[in-house]
């Protein structure tokens, strides 16, 4: 634990956009319908007209990049939001590590979401749509991120908001976040839950269950879309 937070401290002194240390929220997916880019375009709207300092990079390529650049524009954000096109992956985890809040706006066709590992593995304070697969086991809604329901604008802009403007919460939530990935989420756990889950199948050792459900390769509850997108809107301000 003491080299996790030794680590996790070195992550903390490069978070922040510029000298001033802006808050710095990163968007980075490929420009299609389903991870609607528009979403963190309006994302920094709403936190502009808040008054709140900051700067946002938009990272991707696609169909629709030229319609999401327009928006942004029209909103007169060219101040505090930069499009940075296509980017290597090992060159856009080094913007995470740099982020502050990583916006994670996919939907349901999202099966999973790597990135969403790879942000919070990066200390940064994930905010992200309910419905991506990830996220029902990884993230603890108000502990090591922020969850809103599915396509709900008004939520995500509110969370990021909330998180942009305390620096401290972002902070514990990115910590939280972080420690979720290195102490749970990691390869050695990954390795030793599928060996288990290998003897479980061929009968040589029970299957657990329990609190390990929520380690890699472990059992896995059925997921009930309308009582997931409840929970989020009767839960979103609980532990925040």
């Amino acid at each position: 634990f003491a080299n996790n937070y030794g680590n996790f401290l070195k992550l903390m002194e490069q978070k922040g956009y510029g000298a001033e240390r802006l808050p710095y929220l990163l968007w980075a997916a490929r420009m299609i319908d389903w991870k609607h880019p528009a979403l963190a375009v309006e994302t920094a709207r709403h936190l502009k007209e808040k008054g709140l300092a900051f700067h946002m990079d938009i990272i991707g390529d696609g169909e629709l990049r030229g319609e999401t650049e327009g928006l942004a524009r029209r909103y007169g954000l060219e101040d505090c939001v930069d499009f940075l096109g296509f980017r290597p992956p090992e060159e856009v985890r080094g913007y995470m590590e740099k982020a502050d809040i990583y916006l994670l706006t996919s939907d349901r066709q999202e099966g999973w979401g790597a990135v969403a590992n790879e942000a919070m593995n990066s200390g940064c304070a994930l905010v992200a749509d309910h419905m991506v697969g990830a996220v029902p086991y990884l993230v603890r809604n108000g502990e090591n991120g922020a969850v809103y329901r599915d396509g709900n604008r008004e939520q995500l802009c509110s969370l990021a908001a909330r998180l942009a403007g305390d620096k401290s919460l972002c902070r514990r939530m990115g910590r939280n976040a972080y420690e979720t990935i290195t102490r749970v989420w990691n390869a050695e756990n990954a390795a030793e839950r599928l060996m288990d889950l290998v003897e479980g199948i061929l009968g040589q050792k029970p299957l657990e269950d329990g609190p390990k459900a929520s380690a890699p390769c472990a059992p896995a509850p059925i997921l009930q879309e309308r009582a997931a997108g409840r929970k989020v809107k009767a839960d979103i301000w609980k532990s925040i």
